[in-house]
């Protein structure tokens, strides 16, 4: 166990909802007395919060839980614990895999967690995560002048293939006012650009009986020093005209829609369980390109998923081509135990079948992205600068 006073290392792994979680508990950490660094090589505990979406986030967080636990044999770090996702996931085998870790927990664990390093009391033994946190008591491991905010947690969707409702349970609505309140504090702070996370944000308030989302928008729009307002993410079928309108209308939300599509045959999107299929998909664009002409969308497509035609993949394809997505992130199917599709097909597409596939969306993305930025050449774009680089500065348009 670690007195306090010791020094501790976190290392977070996977979307920036666990990056928030990481935040807070930092924060938590330091009240207690504890000092939270950012160098492994000083450390004398070391706490990894892994990310368990995938099995390629899964072989990283083992791959760190090694690599950990290698400093640990040589004496160079005493104390190690390993939580999050992966750790929540059901029929995850982190305690029979690594007996030498000191501590396992749940990020309903955060909270209590100096006592459970001091070993003064258990950790929280339920499974699907119940803890929100409050934003507004964390330390910021991004640069200063930007921060994410999580509004929600879970997801009331049931996509065929994700997992994360398995991991973080039914969806979870903060507050508005309370949301409200941790983007004042972080303005205050020096905060200019704020990235509003959730699983789906469409859902946001719906656990709660109302639709907050527009509202949040229009109270965070009234924050005085408040530059930016990004959305991660937005599930099609929750793009309606009323948010768009909304959006269109204000001044700080940025023009930019990251909306994964996962694909647009309208029989992969029945097999993926993805609400609204494909008429969703296609009106979600139709929609943003009509009120806000100038909006970037970005979003992601997975190929190879169970049973997908080579004309599923060619009308994928044609539907990329024909909208002129500025940002796209191309995915191969991962199956992942525990999921509907994981159970329900047995059999996946020829390897050879997948990555034919996966090179031909990555260089049309190629493509259209690279014409989405030379579209941008002879404007005048307004820039948010995250540092500096050989002595250039870096910097960032709305559209990134």
């Amino acid at each position: 166990m670690l007195k306090a006073g010791s020094s501790i290392f976190i290392l977070s792994l996977g979307c920036p909802k666990n990056l928030v979680d990481s935040e807070i508990l930092a924060f938590v950490l330091e009240r207690a007395g504890y000092r939270v660094i950012n160098r492994i090589d000083r450390a004398e505990g070391v706490i990894i919060n892994t990310c368990g979406f995938l099995q390629d986030a899964i072989s990283e967080a083992y791959e760190e839980i090694q690599g950990a636990l290698k400093k640990k044999s040589k004496g160079e770090i005493s104390f190690l614990a390993v939580g999050g996702c992966l750790f929540q996931r059901p029929g995850n085998s982190l305690v029979e895999d690594f007996k030498e870790v000191d501590l396992f927990f749940t990020h309903d664990d955060i909270p209590i967690f100096p006592k459970l390093i001091r070993g003064e009391t258990d950790p929280v033994s339920r499974r699907g995560s119940k803890f929100l946190g409050d934003g507004r008591l964390r330390r910021l491991f991004t640069p200063r002048h930007y921060a994410y905010v999580k509004i929600s947690e879970g997801c009331n969707r049931r996509c065929s293939f994700c997992t994360i409702p398995l991991i973080r349970g039914q969806l979870r609505s903060r507050e508005k006012d309370s949301v409200v309140e941790e983007v004042r504090w972080l303005v205050r702070s020096g905060v200019k650009e704020v990235v509003l996370v959730g699983q789906d944000l469409t859902l946001y308030g719906k656990d709660l009986g109302k639709n907050l989302l527009e509202d949040l928008l229009k109270d965070l729009e009234e924050i005085e020093g408040l530059e930016w307002i990004r959305l991660f993410y937005l599930h099609p079928a929750g793009v309606k005209v009323s948010l768009v309108k909304t959006i269109e209308e204000t001044q700080k939300v940025a023009p930019y829609f990251e909306i994964p599509i996962q694909h647009v045959s309208d029989r992969v999107l029945r097999m993926m369980s993805r609400t609204g299929g494909e008429k969703a998909v296609r009106k979600a664009v139709e929609t943003i390109r009509e009120y806000i002409p100038n909006a970037y969308i970005r979003t992601e497509v997975i190929v190879g998923f169970p049973s997908e035609t080579e004309n599923d993949f060619n009308e994928l394809m044609r539907f990329l081509e024909e909208e002129r997505f500025e940002r796209i992130g191309v995915f191969k199917y991962s199956p992942e135990p525990g999921t509907y599709a994981f159970s329900l097909f047995k059999g996946g597409l020829p390897e050879e079948v997948v990555n034919e596939r996966f090179d031909l969306l990555n260089t049309l993305s190629y493509e259209l992205m690279s014409e989405a930025q030379k579209n941008l050449l002879g404007t005048v774009q307004k820039v948010i600068v995250d540092g500096f680089n050989t002595g250039h500065l870096l910097a960032r348009t709305v559209y990134d």
